[in-house]
């Protein structure tokens, strides 16, 4: 039935923007940048002020109420600047 698929999918809520944290650990141990990014910000690997390196990073969705979806998984990510 597509009324029942369409609940299934829940509801979608407009994005304010995403919430990124970054660890040097897999299981997010220790968070060494927790930051928020509205949708139109460039999210770019320099903004994070963090020495260039291999960072373990998740992303959460967060919706023009200030709701914040689970994390997706973390993905490694190469961020920073040389200084």
């Amino acid at each position: 039935d597509l009324a029942k698929e369409a609940a299934a999918a829940g509801t979608v809520n407009a994005l304010m923007g995403y919430r990124i944290q970054c660890s040097r650990e897999r299981d997010f141990n220790t968070i060494i940048t927790d930051r928020f990014f509205e949708l139109d910000s460039p999210i770019k690997p320099e903004s994070f002020n963090l020495p260039f390196n291999q960072y373990w990073c998740r992303v959460a969705a967060v919706d023009l109420l200030g709701n914040q979806a689970p994390f997706r998984p973390a993905k490694a990510y190469y961020l920073g600047t040389s200084r």
